[in-house]
């Protein structure tokens, strides 16, 4: 493995995750200020013991554990072999190969909490500035440095691909040694930043990373016949992966990348679209009831008010409470004077657990953005299906399709009155004798009774000359054909016969069940005089 090459790639790696820390306002940590790790080897070897309790700390919401626990215990080793040293003027720091090796280490440790010289303060300011200066051609160098390093890597440890290789005209080195956790967990920094930068670079435009209004394009393309935009009729929500991009899922749904687009539109997403890393704010007191106080700027001098808005879902999380609790903002209160922000929230009113010595805080994330905490809907073409998911109950899922099709409803009586279990529970009706207590109901029921659905039921007869049966019978059947017709869970009518004679009509007929042809028999009687 070439050191040059890696060492290149953990430099892109740090100036990428740089860029994105000082746009979302996360802490920086060692890893992407390399350069003061080269000037802090005394301060780590005299202080390990606190630092590492730091870290120990941190190991539960890490996403790799093992691999930090690992890196923790060698470096405590390394520390105590130079303390113990006859040469302890060496810094072992200076080694490009102690800053790539332990790079979990300096992941999660936060530049803020080391007493920062001004030396180092100078630093991260000029580090700061190069990263919001970035152009295209700074990200295709990272991109290419970082493919480098992974490609490299992979052919020390023998995972490289030949098929990549043919591809790229490229040929692997030797094995060398055995893959570990380390590696694969590098190697898969290095890709997921990769298809970072990939959308970066897709949504660049010019020299300050322009971004594209998928609106204003859309707009643009309406012109063009050539490319057609679908903003969709229906759709289905699905969750994205983390560092997934807009082309990602687009490629997975749609199969094919370039309709990112009208999941943007569908969604009202606008640059940066994707925000997995967010903004943590912290409180300022301790949280009570339902409420939670913030101060009005952030450590970098900018308003929080402007981060925030009614209905905006937040996640509220503190060194003891380690699962993020999933809130909504119910309402916001600006102190007048001193700026001071009181947020209300949706859920229980237990936010006392919430301490302010306890470095409780919420992260918010930019407005119009998706990222893989929340939901993404997926536009389709098809049209709203009338019927919901779930509207098969668990235990007709193994039944035939003409009783699933009946439905679930409550057993009536034949006053039509509710029924009820030895229990004392409501009794439910499904199947074929739910259908036919539903065409019931709707022969029983007479038309207007229903203001919401002023055609259900059969037509008014009560009153009809009685001496004009004929009238009375084609009334009937005119209604009673409509109310199958209207009935999913019918087929059609196979015979009707209607009877009037002395104010009261006998009413039979047969009916064929939608999804199986089973005929089902139905008699009543209606009051006609």
């Amino acid at each position: 493995m070439s050191r040059t090459v890696v060492a290149a790639g953990f430099s892109s790696l740090a100036d990428l995750s740089l860029w994105y820390k000082t746009r979302s306002g996360a802490p920086v940590t060692l890893a992407e200020i390399p350069e003061i790790i080269k000037l802090r080897w005394e301060y780590f070897r005299d202080n390990w013991e606190f630092i590492v309790n730091d870290l120990k700390d941190k190991r539960s919401s890490f996403s790799h554990p093992d691999l930090l626990d690992k890196q923790i215990e060698d470096l405590t080793r390394l520390i105590t072999v130079q303390k113990n040293s006859q040469n302890q003027t060496v810094n072992p720091f200076s080694d490009s190969r102690v800053i790539t090796h332990f790079y979990t280490v300096w992941q999660n440790v936060e530049a803020s909490s080391l007493p920062i010289t001004k030396e180092e303060n100078t630093l991260i300011s000029r580090r700061v500035l190069a990263a919001q200066r970035f152009i295209k051609t700074d990200f295709i160098n990272m991109r290419n440095n970082m493919i480098n390093a992974r490609d490299s890597m992979a052919d020390d440890v023998g995972l490289s691909d030949s098929t990549y290789n043919t591809i790229f005209d490229r040929s692997s080195s030797a094995t060398l040694r055995n893959v570990n956790i380390k590696d694969i967990n590098n190697m898969q920094n290095f890709q997921r930043a990769i298809k970072t930068v990939d959308f970066i670079l897709a949504n660049t435009g010019s020299l300050n990373t322009v971004t594209i209004d998928p609106f204003a394009l859309a707009r643009a393309n309406a012109k063009n016949d050539e490319i057609e935009i679908v903003t969709g009729r229906s759709g289905r929500l699905v969750r994205m992966f983390f560092g997934d991009s807009l082309q990602d899922l687009a490629s997975r749904h749609f199969g094919n990348p370039d309709r990112w687009i009208e999941i943007a539109i569908a969604n009202g997403l606008k640059p940066p679209y994707v925000d997995e890393i967010g903004q943590a704010i912290p409180v300022i007191a301790n949280g009570d009831d339902n409420q939670l106080n913030f101060g009005a700027l952030d450590g970098s001098g900018n308003a929080n008010i402007n981060k925030l808005y009614i209905n905006q879902v937040i996640f509220i999380q503190s060194d003891t409470v380690k699962f993020p609790d999933q809130r909504s903002i119910l309402n916001i209160k600006e102190i007048p004077i001193s700026g001071e922000i009181v947020l209300e929230f949706n859920g229980n009113n237990n936010l006392d657990i919430y301490k302010l010595n306890e470095n409780a805080h919420i992260r918010v994330f930019k407005p119009n953005t998706i990222n893989s905490n929340f939901l993404v809907l997926i536009p389709s073409e098809e049209p709203i299906s009338a019927k919901k998911p779930g509207d098969v109950p668990f235990f007709l899922e193994s039944a035939a399709e003409d009783e699933k099709l009946a439905g679930v409803d409550l057993l009536l009586n034949d006053n039509l009155d509710l029924t009820f279990t030895s229990t004392g529970d409501l009794q439910l009706n499904f199947g074929l004798p739910n259908a036919v207590q539903a065409m019931q109901i709707k022969m029983l029921s007479e038309q207007g009774q229903s203001h919401r659905h002023p055609n259900f039921g059969l037509p008014v007869v009560v009153g009809t000359r009685t001496t004009d049966p004929n009238t009375v019978k084609q009334a009937l059947v005119a209604g009673i054909t409509n109310m199958v017709e209207l009935d999913e869970r019918f087929d059609r009518i196979e015979t009707l016969q209607v009877g009037v004679l002395n104010g009261a009509a006998s009413i039979n007929l047969v009916v064929r069940m939608a999804g199986s042809g089973t005929l089902v028999p139905i008699s009543f009687t209606i009051n006609t005089g």
